[in-house]
């Protein structure tokens, strides 16, 4: 069981959470924004950016990555039932730890900037609304640590 302190310091940090939460939603008008901006000119399209989003349009790039995951999973099950010890098993625990973090956290990102985007949020506010839950979540995840330990 965690000390009193923990526990007292947890509900105070998830209240004023909840209080920041509360006010940040009634500071905005999140259902009226301002008209989006209009397409770019076909001429002006060509930048370092749009060789990624040209990318993350295509087919074969969301199989490619799809496979690379499912084939870095598979390998990752290989090596940990075939007995790895030390620092292989460790390392391999990490990365998928990490590619699983990396998975939900686009994932939650991705579908805040669309969700936004589709309501005629500015990309920078929607990218800010994407960070903002991310770091939320980052935020909860600590807090269910600190009062678990």
């Amino acid at each position: 069981m965690a000390s009193p302190g923990h526990l007292a310091s947890a509900v105070v940090f998830g209240l004023v959470l909840v209080g920041v939460v509360v006010a940040l939603a009634r500071s905005f008008d999140w259902r009226v924004a301002g008209p989006a901006r209009p397409a770019r000119a076909a001429r002006d399209r060509r930048d370092g950016f749009d060789a990624v989003a040209d990318a993350a349009r295509s087919p074969v790039a969301w199989l490619v990555g799809f496979l690379a995951l499912a084939l870095g999973g598979a390998a990752a099950a290989v090596v940990l039932v075939g007995g790895a010890t030390g620092p292989v098993r460790q390392g391999v625990w990490l990365a998928l730890g990490l590619v699983t973090a990396a998975v939900f956290g686009g994932y939650v990102f991705w579908g805040t900037y669309q969700s936004a985007r589709s309501r005629g949020i500015g990309s920078a506010t929607a990218v800010l609304a994407g960070l903002w839950l991310l770091g939320s979540l980052f935020v909860v995840a600590v807090i269910v640590r600190l009062v678990m330990t």
